[in-house]
């Protein structure tokens, strides 16, 4: 009965190793592909920012856009108001011939010239105008499209901030597969050590039962001879 619980119990370890031995084997092949999987997403990554890097050394050129367009807006608005003081300025003299608060006659060569040197600087901040019109013009398109390399730029820092948590929760999951393998491969060496434990134990009961046959024969054969020299000196 003891030998057959001692069969029984050795191949049950004999089918856990097996068992150990197989999830090894099938976790080992699933960190390959998981680390396939993290090379891919690591090349991915290198991808955006070979995409990013461009984008990003264009953008430099764009920083001071805004404050270049506000600063031209305010001139803007500076040279529409300065005309709109000249056009006053002109409307007066050609409405008026005497000065209003002096009564005074306004000389003619005077007024005429008067006016023509408001034209001549309307004239100069129209010109101006329109030039700062044109610039105002190319800034904002500009600033357009910097919004646009800005929303492509977010939109790849959107992906490498997903491929990067891909990246994390697989180094995660292959750091505890391996986690797994080293306790399985623990678990099975000790078993080993355990099962070599057992046979030698199984081994030293051997050797004692046949220690005590040993011993039972000795006993026989001392009797025996015992026996043997009473007769020998009994027929004396």
């Amino acid at each position: 009965e003891s030998r057959i619980q001692a069969f029984e119990q050795e191949k049950a370890m004999r089918e856990l190793e097996k068992n150990n031995d197989f999830v090894i084997q099938e976790t080992t092949k699933k960190i390959e592909e998981l680390q396939t999987n993290l090379n891919d997403r690591q090349q991915s990554m290198e991808q955006l920012e070979i995409q990013r890097k461009p984008l990003q050394d264009r953008i430099v050129g764009f920083r001071k856009i805004e404050t270049k367009l506000s600063d031209a807006h305010v001139l803007q608005k500076r040279n529409e108001s300065s005309r709109k003081n000249l056009l006053k300025q002109k409307d007066f003299f050609e409405s008026n011939n005497t000065c209003p608060p002096c009564s005074q006659d306004i000389d003619g060569i005077f007024k005429q010239s008067k006016i023509l040197r408001i034209e001549s600087r309307y004239s100069d901040l129209q010109s101006k105008d329109d030039l700062l019109g044109e610039q105002i013009r190319q800034l904002m398109d500009k600033a357009e499209e910097k919004a646009k390399i800005e929303k492509e730029i977010q939109s790849l820092a959107k992906d490498s901030a997903s491929i990067l948590a891909e990246i994390q929760l697989i180094q995660t999951y292959i750091k505890e597969l391996n986690s797994t393998i080293k306790k399985l491969q623990t678990k099975k060496a000790n078993d080993n050590i355990s099962e070599e434990i057992e046979i030698l134990e199984n081994d030293l009961l051997k050797l004692n039962d046949r220690k005590a046959q040993l011993l039972d024969q000795l006993e026989i054969y001392n009797i025996s001879l015992m026996l043997l020299k009473d007769q020998g000196i009994k027929s004396q």
